[in-house]
């Protein structure tokens, strides 16, 4: 599909604002719901609205029969097609939720909310604003309790996705109240909730949720659900001001239809096409109306003949049959995700009998209607004319969407069987025990009316993303048939499937960055997950690997064997903790180096603060160099240098300050990488869903490394000396060196992988590479590669080279510049504040050690000194496992109750916990020293609070590369150079803010800083998305051409 932007995001819709002076607005901004609709009944204004109230009231007179497809068969539906079944739906949390609500109520509102369960009322919804069926309760005049309740009760029953797309419909609504003044009548509550039959777990019961642009009918039966018929619309489709700013709801629905007439073949569009024009001369009488326009099952309409029209999706190719299941999907979201799975294998196994139209143009800008339709379903979707907005023409901005009830699908009838269980689905609830006769139809569409024409507005330009369907890549963009565009060793395939992609003329990033979809259920594996790699976790669920390994290619990082992948992360860890161990290693020694060399403790500790100033400026020029040439050769030149360092550090302990000043520089010059480059290692070894263990056992190494070398260092600076503790520390990095060169090949791979976005990319050079990649479990071969044949698998002794081709894609100046940018994305900047912040307890006690326990009462020696990090220690083993897997856990059952989504947020509750154990921990160690209590007191405040400092380390970590995988090294560059300024400058006054104001203020007053930071986290957690989606859209690289 060429270039496609959201033209909704560009406010065109307020060219179209009406006058709020006319009459109408300034009436409607002086009443409250009832009064407007009392004045509309009674002035008949607009007349239209009002004929269209009129012909509802003649249509909820006549029978229910259902709708259906045959004219001949006077709208008899066809029988047998649904069954009772146990979906799974939580029965007993949704009528909780409703005895709650009922409770919530008074006896009159609970009066007014019951009606039986056979009511004619379930047919009385509708979707203008005027509450012409004035039933239940509203909720903008209820209590906020009672409001609460009630959308408890949509929680419990809806899909997550569906339920933020019903609040998001609100919100909308609520927008549109703001934009035309008249908050009584348009608002996010404006909506009435009644509720048919008793709510039980055993008997058959529902409820109706209706207002503007809302309508949700829903029929319950045990773990049973039928959600239909229901109505969705907006106008406009995006709030583009105040706090809900970004808001949208249809865009999928409208892009994947699109998507999917754009990719027919000429013939095909021609068949699927019924009418040119949006109101075509063409049309038969009542096949348009000013109300519902082009849709045809709206409210009231229960007992309509819809002829089928169109093409049959039987004829489809596989592609595009995945575009209509895809579109079918997101009709469903309402739909518990049981539920939704096996109606979809219903749906699926009536494609020989499924047909798809279409209305209008379908060139990027063109508004238009489309149907699909068959014995189990019938979806519509249609673009609008203004009703309150004045565009004369329809446009993108205003859509409506709607599921109607098809034939029986809900119990139509609850016969008197000897089995009590013994229920007839039926697909409304219409009154019990009658004859339902279709009205006569004047023409295939009934005796609807026809009136002015509304011509199309082709001012939208969308782009089309998909975020839970990724295998569909082939299946989008400009897929109109051109020769030549698909650069492939199978391109013929492409060709007779009907298609091949183009290159489109602009650049659109897939997704917020960070939702991937990780989960797909059992139930459809065989039809959505067949087509991509995964593993199955113990409950059946096929976990997608993300990202996707090359099909062809050995040497991808991601399919070497466990021991490899092992090997290299315990080489990269092992690298990251003496690099650490570095950085602490004098903690034992200050006061002996004070003594040596005649300055005074702060000053001593400006020694460590240069190490960290340089760590962070190194890391800037150090990473580029990964990205360009590889990571091999940084570790290896890295760790050498760093070995070099330690030896003249070594040297320079027994010579003068000023030499073990400037080696401490260059120390953190040279070990600079340790805090950027494991963590992109961690990405290029590792698959989304078990990355978290792996980066705290990366995290562990870091803050373990900040313990244990003090003491460690402390035994050997008790018994050699300190140049001794530096000596021995070389050797160790030499051998770190050895196992490096033999043990950790490179891991930057640059070659192509199936694609696990939706999305129509940009391709370089006007070509395009597809990848369609085959299950692990069916190894079905549907992919598109560059290369005809598998590379060769590298030996042993090529994977020794220090370094490969470098990068040719890559600019060492873009790269450099990137971290500097990446400062202004949110989501960068908490991580780094929360890892500094995080971090910097570690320079604060190993800067603060010796001057806590060396004097009275508790007169220490560097040994004892060393020993107190045991406590440290033990406390991020333990946070390490908190964030490690049980971060995983807790993000993987979040993700599975988000439909198999996963959000980089799912990993934040945790942070609570780091938050907590913080600031206590800061409490009990400052209180212990500041009364002098036993040793143990202080110390195991320690401990306490880096269990929550490494939380903090590792959930900051994961999270930032969980948003930003695809720049994990510039994304650490920024993470380190940040927390290392940070902890500089504690370098340059912790000692001297101790002796001025006491342990007690210095550690509380940090600990405070570091609780401010984490309750950010709140923000991230709940706005974290809408963030991302802001950085999407900003896109600062591509304007910086970066």
């Amino acid at each position: 599909m060429s270039s496609r932007v959201e033209q909704s995001a560009d406010g065109l819709f307020r060219q179209f604002l009406p006058n709020l002076h006319t009459e109408r607005f300034s009436s409607m901004q002086k009443q409250n719901a009832h009064e407007y609709v009392r004045a509309f009944k009674e002035s008949q204004n607009p007349p239209w609205i009002h004929s269209l109230y009129l012909h509802w009231r003649k249509l909820f007179s006549e029978p229910y029969r259902g709708i259906s497809n045959d004219v001949l068969s006077k709208g008899k539906p066809r029988g047998n097609l649904y069954e009772l079944r146990d979906e799974g739906v939580p029965i007993g949390d949704i009528v909780s939720a409703a005895d709650e609500a009922l409770k919530a109520m008074s006896s009159e509102m609970r009066d007014a909310t019951m009606f039986h369960i056979d009511s004619p009322e379930w047919r009385s919804w509708s979707n203008p604003e005027f509450l012409l069926s004035d039933k239940g309760i509203r909720l903008d005049e209820v209590s906020d309790t009672i409001r609460k309740r009630v959308l408890s009760v949509l929680r419990a029953t809806l899909s997550p996705r569906g339920y933020d797309k019903a609040l998001k419909a609100m919100e909308i609504n609520h927008f549109l109240g703001e934009l035309v003044q008249s908050p009584c009548v348009l608002n996010r509550f404006s909506y009435n909730f009644v509720i048919f039959g008793e709510p039980s777990q055993y008997q058959p019961w529902g409820y109706s949720f209706y207002g503007h642009h809302l309508c949700l009918n829903i029929f319950l039966i045990r773990s049973q659900i039928v959600i239909s018929p229901w109505f969705t619309g907006a106008e406009p489709n995006l709030i583009d001001a105040g706090m809900n700013s970004g808001t949208q709801i249809l865009q999928r629905e409208e892009q994947l239809g699109l998507c999917l007439m754009q990719s027919l073949q000429a013939p095909q569009q021609k068949k699927a096409q019924i009418f040119k024009l949006m109101k075509d001369p063409s049309m038969p009488e009542g096949r348009w109306n000013h109300d519902d326009q082009r849709h045809l099952c709206g409210a009231y309409r229960d007992n309509r003949v819809v002829p089928y029209e169109g093409i049959l999706v039987s004829e489809f190719n596989t592609p595009q049959q995945e575009l209509v299941i895809a579109i079918l999907e997101e009709y469903l979201i309402y739909l518990p995700q049981g539920s939704r799975e096996r109606y979809m294998e219903k749906i699926k196994a009536w494609f020989h009998e499924t047909y798809w139209c279409w209305i209008g143009g379908f060139g990027d800008e063109d508004p238009f209607y489309y149907r699909i339709q068959s014995p189990v379903i019938l979806i519509e979707f249609d673009h609008h004319s203004g009703v309150f907005l004045t565009n004369k023409e329809p446009a993108k901005f205003h859509i409506h969407t709607l599921l109607p009830s098809i034939g029986n699908s809900i119990p139509n009838k609850l016969d008197d069987h000897h089995d009590s269980h013994a229920l007839v689905e039926r697909n409304s609830a219409p009154p019990r025990k009658k004859d339902w006769v279709e009205p006569t139809p004047q023409s295939p569409w009934g005796n609807d009316r026809n009136v002015n024409s509304r011509v199309p507005d082709p001012k939208n330009i969308f782009r089309l993303v998909d975020y839970t369907r990724p295998h569909l890549y082939a299946s989008c963009g400009s897929l109109l048939p051109q020769p030549g565009s698909v650069k492939s060793s199978t391109a013929s395939t492409s060709r007779e499937s009907g298609f091949e992609l183009v290159p489109v003329s602009q650049k659109t990033p897939p997704a917020p960055p960070g939702t991937e979809q990780l989960f797909v259920s059992r139930v459809h594996d065989a039809n959505n997950a067949s087509d991509l790699q995964f593993i199955t976790d113990h409950s059946g669920n096929h976990i997608l690997l993300i990202p996707q390994p090359s099909l062809t290619d050995p040497n991808d990082p991601l399919r070497w064997s466990r021991i490899k992948k092992w090997a290299a992360l315990a080489n990269g860890v092992g690298y990251a903790f003496m690099g650490s161990v570095t950085g602490p290693i004098m903690a034992a020694g200050m006061i002996p180096l004070t003594e040596t060399f005649g300055v005074s403790l702060q000053k001593m500790t400006y020694a460590n603060g240069a190490t960290l100033i340089c760590q962070g400026v190194g890391n800037i020029f150090w990473m580029p160099l990964a990205v360009k040439i590889g990571r091999r050769p940084v570790y290896m030149a890295s760790n050498l240098l760093m070995g070099v360092a330690c030896v003249w550090l070594g040297l320079a302990s027994t010579a003068s300050y000023v030499p073990l000043l400037v080696g401490r520089a260059f120390l953190g010059l040279f070990e600079a990488p340790i805090e950027s480059i494991v963590p992109s290692t961690i990405t290029d070894l590792f698959f989304l869903h078990d990355r978290g263990e792996k980066v705290s056992s990366y995290g562990l190494s870091v803050l373990g490394g900040n313990e244990l070398g003090p003491l460690f260092s402390a035994l050997i600076i008790q018994h050699l000396g300190m140049n001794w503790a530096f000596f021995i520390v070389a050797m160790f990095i030499g051998l770190n060196a050895v196992t490096m060169f033999f043990f950790m090949p490179e891991t930057k791979y640059t070659g192509v992988r199936p694609s696990t976005a939706f999305v129509c990319e940009q391709p370089k050079q006007h070509e395009v590479m597809i990848e369609n990649v085959s299950s692990s479990k069916h190894n079905r071969p549907n992919e598109v590669e560059s290369a005809s044949q598998s590379p060769p698998k590298k030996s042993f002794i090529r994977e020794l080279a220090l370094w490969e081709r470098p990068d040719p894609s890559v600019s060492l100046l873009s790269t450099f510049l990137r971290p500097f940018i990446l400062l202004t994305y949110p989501t960068v900047l908490w991580s780094c504040l929360t890892y500094g912040m995080a971090l910097g307890w570690n320079v604060v006690i190993g800067a603060s050690t010796a001057q806590l326990f060396a004097p009275p009462p508790y007169l220490f020696d560097s040994q004892a000194q060393g020993l107190v990090f045991l406590s440290p220690f033990i406390g991020s083993l333990i946070g390490s496992w908190l964030c490690g897997s049980l971060s995983d856990t807790v993000a993987n059952y979040f993700t599975k109750r988000n439909d198999g989504v996963r959000e980089p947020e799912m990993r934040l509750p945790i942070c609570a916990f780091a938050a907590v154990l913080t600031f206590f921990g800061a409490l009990i160690a400052g209180l212990c020293y500041h009364y002098k209590t036993h040793w143990a007191g202080p110390v195991i405040g320690f401990g306490v609070l880096t269990t929550g400092a490494q939380m903090g380390v590792s959930l900051s970590m994961s999270y930032a590369l969980d948003c930003h995988q695809e720049l994990s090294v510039e994304l650490m560059v920024t993470v380190a150079s940040v927390k290392s300024l940070i902890a500089w400058i504690w370098t340059w006054v912790i000692n001297d803010w101790i002796i001025s104001d006491g342990m007690l203020v210095v550690f509380m007053s940090i600990a405070t800083v570091n609780v401010v930071v984490n309750a950010t986290t709140f923000v991230m957690y709940f706005y974290g998305k809408r963030i991302r989606s802001w950085i999407h859209e900003k896109d600062l690289f591509t304007k910086l051409n970066l």
